[in-house]
């Protein structure tokens, strides 16, 4: 959702979350709390949340994403958007998404 608000409004609306530590809210609620920092870590980690969900114990998963590399998802729904634009919609939505990147 972020990546599709940043291409044409040059910011994030309603998607920037405060800094907060999920491991307090796993502590404060009972859960088991996991975390996945590299992709390498899924092969393991997922398996151990499914293990502790089996038992009945909630688990909290932080997943570590990097958002600055544009996902196949964000391109695949700026393209299926772009092309339900009519030809005149699809030059002011590119035009704004140009002018708000050049002034900010």
């Amino acid at each position: 959702i972020s990546q599709g608000q940043e291409i044409p409004y040059n910011r994030k609306v309603c998607t920037v979350l405060g800094d907060f530590q999920l491991s307090g809210v796993a502590q404060a609620t009972g859960a088991a709390f996991l975390e996945i920092r590299e992709n390498p870590e899924i092969d393991s980690i997922i398996p151990s949340a499914l293990q502790i969900a089996a038992k009945g114990q909630s688990v909290i998963v932080d997943v570590h994403i990097d958002y600055s590399k544009r996902t196949r998802f964000t391109k695949g729904v700026v393209d299926t958007v772009m092309k339900r634009f009519s030809l005149g919609d699809k030059f002011r939505f590119v035009g704004r998404a140009i002018v708000r990147k050049v002034t900010g």
